[in-house]
């Protein structure tokens, strides 16, 4: 079955034409799930923590949350080979897809 993974922030959401699109995508791939046809995934990363963070970074990923790059990468990949029930994934949701992968 076809997947559709999007990566869309949360840290600043100014822009609600991206929550309606994310909506809509949803709403696309419920309707059409049923025929067996599409799967949509949001992953909403806050802040992505990089391989080897700065102290700052560190710092900010600790208050706002963060997802570590390699388990984003990874969550992206299961999501879009395997898929999985949970569609629309925050930070820990997708630190903890990463880890399982």
């Amino acid at each position: 079955m076809p997947r559709y993974v999007s990566k869309s922030g949360t840290l600043w959401k100014v822009n609600t034409k991206k929550g309606r699109a994310e909506t809509q995508l949803l709403q696309f791939a419920a309707d059409t799930e049923r025929q067996g046809l599409w799967q949509t995934y949001i992953m909403r990363p806050s802040m992505i923590m990089p391989k080897e963070p700065s102290l700052v970074q560190k710092i900010l990923g600790y208050l706002l949350g963060s997802v570590k790059v390699d388990d984003l990468g990874r969550a992206s990949i299961k999501l879009a080979v395997a898929g999985q029930d949970l569609r629309t994934l925050e930070n820990d949701d997708l630190s903890r897809t990463g880890r399982r992968a």
